[in-house]
């Protein structure tokens, strides 16, 4: 074979080699691109699946939430019912006692006639007012409305504030003032009622 032959030969079996070389350079970029685009899919549907559980997840908290408050509410109405039917038999077992014939919601002449004078509050916080023992100063015009439940002998059976002050510290002075007292005068008929109010002042 001749000279020229040869190296004809030896280039086109280069240019095989070549040829191949970038044939399985291209295969191999190509098996990697198609690897990481699976992963890539892979990582999106695995996103997609988390994301769903998330939504699912919160869905859940906030229907076991909205359980919660509405229990939480429906204790907290029958709760103010029980307290409610308490303060109302209580009262009824006072108004009782005073030997009124209305109830306490009574707006007519039975409830009227076991009531208060005109004058009796003020007659009642002259009785309170010794044992007004602030533990403070507090302004002069303040002034606190508290309702009184009473039983036939004067004594105080309930009290409760119908009028804040506006002065937390005060309300309470006034109430423990009351508590002191314990007892209260007879009416101008020589009767108790079974209720009233009184108006109580750091000044009085």
């Amino acid at each position: 074979m001749k000279q020229a032959d040869i190296a004809t030969e030896q280039a086109k079996k280069k240019r095989l080699e070549e040829e191949r070389r970038e044939a399985a350079e291209l295969k191999a970029k190509q098996a990697a691109k198609e690897k990481a685009e699976e992963k890539a899919r892979e990582k999106k549907e695995l996103d997609k699946q988390k994301a769903e559980e998330a939504k699912k997840d919160a869905r859940k908290k906030a229907e076991e939430k909205k359980l919660a408050d509405q229990k939480r509410e429906a204790q907290e109405r029958r709760e103010a019912e029980l307290a409610k039917k308490a303060r109302d038999d209580q009262m009824r077992r006072i108004l009782g006692q005073a030997g009124a014939s209305g109830g306490p919601e009574a707006r007519g002449s039975a409830q009227r006639s076991s009531g208060p004078s005109s004058g009796y509050g003020a007659k009642v916080a002259a009785k309170i007012k010794p044992n007004i023992i602030p533990t403070r100063d507090y302004p002069s015009n303040l002034k606190t409305v508290i309702y009184l439940g009473l039983l036939p002998d004067g004594t105080i059976a309930s009290r409760r504030i119908s009028q804040s002050s506006g002065n937390a510290a005060w309300d309470e002075e006034a109430l423990r003032a009351i508590d002191r007292t314990r007892t209260v005068p007879r009416d101008t008929d020589g009767s108790v009622p079974p209720y009233g109010e009184v108006v109580l002042s750091p000044n009085d």
